[in-house]
């Protein structure tokens, strides 16, 4: 979707004011849409590739202003459409970092609420380990892949990449929390599984889980960047999070059902290959992230975000080393292939 509508809502507000705040050659277009129980409304159509700049110099001009609100809404198309040099010119002038994303406000609005455990979520971990479970015992891939489709543990972990690098505290922690009692659902789902049904443990989708490699690092780092464009970028995540899902649902109920089943050596495998796409999961989300220019807008809040993202990068890229020298100097030891 190429345009925003931002409404301005404040007690004093006119429509050349409005334009004043802001470079006219960002404006598609403006028009004043009413005034109601003292408060005018002025509605802004900008360039997507723009949006941000222009939301942070409105923010800017009535942050001390208690009654100012500030709406964004997307627009599909615009007719009739702009001449080509003009639209070129415009998106020229736009920031390179926030170009090809939506805005950090937009992000937010996206993200938050996956940053909290509620009972929606917990109903699709539940439900996406139960189908990957069935898909892994059946050694149906086609199962494993609709299990993923649903990929409740996308957001957390992109929600948890966000708050890293806008340096919210508040976020990193809920989301945190989130991601984790996700996993422990899951988790316990697939031992309860795993206790009640038998299963040959020898199975391509679940002995894959179970023989990890150096390339399994690659493709969750892939899995976290792909993550963190889709939601960035405002597209679908539904397929991207399949591409998560790959790197954390699989490996997660591959744990529970080898735990279920008294297989400790192979679950100990797939725990590592569990362990080691989320990092490089997260990694890999704070990396972009930082790449599209995701950082707070206020000076205080820089300082803080950048203690959080040096803490964050030096804490996953660790760890992915150490996992990844792990890996190396196990080998196919851990694995089932010797049974």
């Amino acid at each position: 979707m190429p345009y925003r509508r931002l409404d301005l809502v404040a007690s004093d507000l006119s429509l050349d004011a409005a334009r004043d705040l802001i470079e006219d050659d960002r404006i598609i277009d403006s028009y004043r849409v009413a005034t109601e129980n003292g408060r005018d409304r002025v509605s802004l159509v900008v360039d997507d590739m723009v949006t941000e700049e222009t939301i942070n110099d409105i923010k800017a001009h009535f942050e001390n202003d208690e009654k100012f609100r500030l709406y964004i809404y997307p627009i599909a198309a615009v007719w009739p459409r702009e001449e080509e040099a003009e639209l070129k010119q415009r998106r020229k002038n736009a920031s390179l970092l926030s170009r090809d994303r939506i805005s950090k406000d937009e992000l937010l609005d996206d993200l938050d609420p996956g940053s909290r455990v509620t009972t929606i979520y917990l109903v699709q971990v539940v439900i996406s380990c139960l189908v990957a479970a069935s898909g892994m015992i059946l050694d149906d891939v086609a199962m494993v892949i609709a299990a993923m489709v649903i990929a409740p543990l996308l957001i957390p972990n992109m929600s948890l990449a966000l708050g890293t690098t806008l340096g919210d505290l508040a976020m990193v922690r809920r989301s945190a929390f989130t991601a984790a009692v996700g996993l422990v659902v899951g988790l316990l789902v697939a031992i309860g599984i795993g206790l009640v049904f038998e299963f040959d443990p020898t199975v391509n989708q679940i002995a894959g889980r179970s023989q990890i490699t150096l390339a399994h690092v690659v493709v969750a780092a892939s899995a976290g960047a792909a993550g963190a464009i889709a939601v960035t970028t405002g597209v679908s995540a539904a397929m991207v999070g399949v591409m998560v899902a790959v790197a954390l649902v699989p490996p997660l109920v591959a744990v529970g059902l080898l735990l279920g089943a008294g297989e400790y050596a192979a679950a100990s495998a797939a725990g590592l290959m569990l362990v080691t796409n989320i990092v490089c999961v997260n990694l890999a989300a704070v990396v972009v992230m930082l790449l599209q220019g995701i950082l707070p807008s206020r000076w205080y809040e820089a300082d803080r975000a950048k203690r959080a993202i040096w803490v964050a990068l030096v804490m996953w890229t660790t760890l992915t080393l150490i996992l990844a020298g792990l890996i190396w100097y196990a080998g196919d030891g851990l694995s089932l292939k010797s049974r």
